[in-house]
C-alpha cells in the first residue's frame, strides 16, 4: 500500500465502512494502525487511536503490536507516539516471542531501547521463543551501544 492513502482510510472510518481492526494489507495482514505505525505517520496514528479509538494494544495475525511493528521499522516518532499512550503495554509478545525491548535490541535501535527500558520499564530479563533475552540479542546483532548501557 502506498503511504498516501491514509487520508481516504480515515475518510473509510469516519464512515464506518472499515473498522480499526480491519485488515487493509493483505499481504502483511496489517490493520490501519499497524501500516501507520509500520509508515511512520504520526498524525494519522493519532487521528486512529484519538478519534476513531483505535487499540494501541491490537495484536495482528503475527502477534505484533503497532508498538512493535514502529520499533521493527526503526520508526522512532511513530514509535515515541504509541509510548505516550497511558494504555500502552510494553510487554505483549508477537508470535516469536519477541517484545517491542527485544525488537529494538535486535534491530540495534539505542533510542527505542533506551526509551523502552529506562523510560517504560519495560523487563530486560524476558525471553522469545528461543530462550535470548535482550543481551543475546544485542550481542547476535552487533548492538555494542546495547550492550555498553547492560552492564
Amino acid at each position: 500500500m502506498e503511504s498516501g492513502r491514509f487520508l481516504p482510510l480515515l475518510a473509510l472510518l469516519k464512515t464506518e465502512k472499515i473498522k480499526t481492526d480491519t485488515v487493509i494489507e493483505k499481504e502483511s495482514k496489517m490493520t490501519i494502525l499497524h501500516y501507520a505505525a509500520f509508515q511512520g505517520r504520526v498524525a494519522a496514528i493519532r487521528a486512529i487511536v484519538e478519534v476513531f479509538g483505535g487499540d494501541v494494544n491490537l495484536q495482528d495475525v503475527r502477534g505484533a503490536t503497532p508498538l512493535a511493528v514502529a520499533v521493527m521499522s526503526k520508526e522512532l516518532r511513530a514509535a515515541a507516539t504509541m509510548l505516550n499512550y497511558d494504555d500502552i503495554d510494553v510487554e505483549l509478545f508477537d508470535a516469536n516471542g519477541l517484545s517491542p525491548l527485544l525488537h529494538a535490541a535486535r534491530k540495534n535501535h539505542v533510542a527505542l531501547f533506551v526509551y523502552l527500558h529506562f523510560e517504560k520499564g519495560a523487563d530486560i530479563y524476558k525471553t522469545c521463543n528461543k530462550g535470548n533475552n535482550v543481551l543475546h540479542l544485542a550481542a547476535e546483532n552487533g548492538s555494542n551501544a546495547i550492550i555498553k548501557l547492560l552492564q
